[in-house]
């Protein structure tokens, strides 16, 4: 999948240099994490992270797996961003009417859907905004 971001200010400027790190489970649902329930079981062929700084446009791309659930999770990825050390935002993507209903999540994740699509090669695609 490939996920194409871009990262504004509230005006809609977009904003380079900042840091935007994104991590996620395999296609199994393993994360590469030692507290990870069958860490052993991830697979190797994928990094579960990736790190990128936003160009003069703001933007940022990805290629990643399209995310998938693991027990008690909906389908997500994780984002992380940073300015210098300053961390600006830690939040969640969701694929697009699928947030999970876990009592801790709130309606925020209404603001976080990812809508993804076949782009013109077949391949799935989206894009997300983010402001800080």
């Amino acid at each position: 999948m490939n996920l194409v971001g871009r990262v504004v200010d509230i005006q809609g400027n977009p904003i380079s240099d900042i840091r935007v790190e994104i991590w996620q489970c395999d296609g199994r649902g393993v994360y590469d994490h030692p507290r990870q329930p069958n860490v052993e079981r991830f697979d190797k062929n994928f990094a579960g992270f990736g790190a990128i700084q936003s160009d003069e446009r703001g933007q940022v791309q990805f290629r990643t797996l399209f995310p998938v659930p693991y027990i008690g999770r909906p389908p997500h990825i994780h984002v992380k961003l940073w300015q210098n050390q300053q961390e600006l935002l830690t939040t969640q993507l969701y694929l697009k009417g699928k947030t999970g209903n876990e009592w801790w999540g709130g309606s925020e994740r209404d603001l976080l859907q990812m809508d993804v699509n076949k782009d013109g090669k077949g391949e799935w695609t989206t894009q997300f905004q983010f402001v800080v």
